[in-house]
């Protein structure tokens, strides 16, 4: 199984939802997310996922899961390409 960081900079990306995805998450609920992958087209179901906060404290590892759907292209015009890459997750930790 191989093992990817998901890096999350709240200066970046605001996250108002995480104060109850993680009280979801606390309960025991396997919380299901989409998330940026960057170029990263080797990412398969069932790959782990840790979720990492930087830029603002508290830095560090927050929570874990695994992916359940593999790299797929979502329309976006900010990018030269024209789309993002993004993966589907589940958060157990």
């Amino acid at each position: 199984m191989t093992a990817f960081l998901l890096i999350w900079s709240p200066k970046k990306w605001p996250w108002p939802e995480l104060p109850d995805f993680a009280r979801r998450v606390r309960a025991g609920e396997a919380v299901a997310d989409t998330w940026g992958c960057g170029f990263a087209r080797g990412i398969l179901p069932g790959d782990r996922v840790f979720l990492h906060r930087v830029a603002a404290e508290p830095r560090g590892l927050f929570g874990s899961g695994y992916v359940t759907r593999a790299p797929y292209e979502v329309p976006d015009a900010a990018y030269k390409r024209g789309y993002r890459l993004c993966i589907d997750f589940v958060v157990d930790f």
